[in-house]
């Protein structure tokens, strides 16, 4: 499971087209997917069942083994997709929250 959602984290492209785009709505698509990735291989990390997103932040608080910040950084990462000038920004910052996270497998 970890090497199926963490190989699934690989895959930018979508979030780099909407980036190029600057098309939001695009990219919160895209970024809702990898999310979804990351939260699992994160879960999985720590040894905790991932039931759904609805306490993702409570559940992360509690984690020994994830990124510095983690749960400030995720809702940053969002926070700077909602605006077609930031977008970069947002996608940048997630590359590098990803790049964290591949640090603990």
């Amino acid at each position: 499971m970890l090497e199926f959602h963490s190989e699934q984290l690989r895959d930018t492209e979508d979030l780099e087209r909407a980036d190029a785009r600057k098309d939001v709505l695009f990219y919160h698509f895209a970024l809702d997917l990898a999310l979804d990735h990351f939260l699992l291989v994160l879960f999985a990390l720590n040894r905790v069942y991932f039931p759904s997103r609805k306490r993702s932040l409570d559940d992360l608080s509690t984690f020994q083994q994830k990124p510095v910040r983690c749960e400030e950084r995720l809702l940053h990462i969002l926070h700077l997709g909602a605006l077609a000038v930031t977008l970069g920004d947002s996608f940048h910052e997630w590359t590098v929250l990803v790049q964290e996270l591949y640090g603990f497998l």
